[in-house]
């Protein structure tokens, strides 16, 4: 195609391009249009909602199976950090020390105290 083809087809095609159609079927149309809204109502908006079932069950199951996952993923991952910190030690359950009272004082190397 050459230059002035082009130049002509593109002034062309802009011309046409946003024109309205010369005849507008209207009756068409709307006829259409009333027999689609005599035949009843094909669409209840609101009506069906996943929201609200009837058995109460909100979610369903799946988002129990989405939490029980990001627990376990959190859970291991602390404990993960937890073990690979650098200069910790987990923490390890020992008894109690106990105490130990002397009956007798003990012995001091105090010369004054020898008596």
């Amino acid at each position: 195609m050459s230059d002035e083809k082009f130049e002509k087809f593109l002034k062309q095609a802009a011309r046409g391009y946003n024109a309205p159609p010369a005849r507008t079927p209207r009756e068409e149309m709307w006829n259409a249009i009333e027999a689609r809204r005599s035949a009843g109502p094909r669409v209840v908006y609101g009506g069906a909602s996943n929201l609200s079932r009837a058995d109460g069950n909100r979610f369903g199951s799946k988002i129990w199976w989405a939490a029980a996952a990001a627990v376990v993923l959190v859970a291991s991952g602390i404990g993960i950090g937890r073990l690979t910190a650098p200069g910790s030690t987990p923490a390890v359950a020992t008894a109690p020390r106990q105490t130990v009272t002397p009956l007798e004082p003990a012995p001091s190397n105090d010369p004054q105290s020898i008596g």
